[in-house]
């Protein structure tokens, strides 16, 4: 009530700014009137879906946070009992085995690569284009593809 103007000032530090702003009345109350609405409206949420991003370092609440709680959970365990939480143990299955998964991976592109050099060489010196198996079969195509870097 004792207050005539009021000014909102943003300093920008980084470049050296002062951004200045200010409200009637009228914009003041639509402006109070959208404060208490949106505060209404995150009381009232029942869900408050984590939004990670870089801000999580610095944040205070993560021991709360569906994103961090796990690990302040385990954190406080001795190492013993560290290792035999469910949690940690599910993550540390599923990381072995999605390095397995690529391993594997990457031994069968390998292998295919040699194959497929190898019926390349048994299909130019049989002189034939298809290759076949017992129940499947190789079409062999020579083809020129220029490709350019993305």
């Amino acid at each position: 009530p004792d207050v005539k103007d009021v000014r909102l000032v943003w300093h920008f530090l980084a470049f050296d700014k002062e951004v200045d702003s200010t409200r009637t009345d009228e914009e003041l109350e639509a402006l109070k009137k959208d404060v208490i609405a949106l505060i209404e409206k995150i009381e009232s949420d029942d869900k408050f879906a984590a939004n990670h991003s870089l801000l999580c370092d610095w944040c205070e609440f993560k021991p709360i946070c569906r994103q961090w709680s796990h690990l302040y959970m385990i954190k406080e365990k001795p190492e013993n009992e560290y290792l035999g939480d469910p949690g940690v143990k599910l993550v540390n299955r599923y990381a072995e085995l999605k390095q397995k998964q690529k391993q594997i991976t990457l031994d069968l592109y390998a292998e295919i690569e040699k194959l497929e050099e190898s019926l390349i060489n048994f299909a130019e010196k049989e002189g034939v284009d298809v290759v076949f198996g017992s129940k499947n079969k190789v079409r062999i195509k020579e083809t020129e593809q220029n490709k350019f870097p993305a």
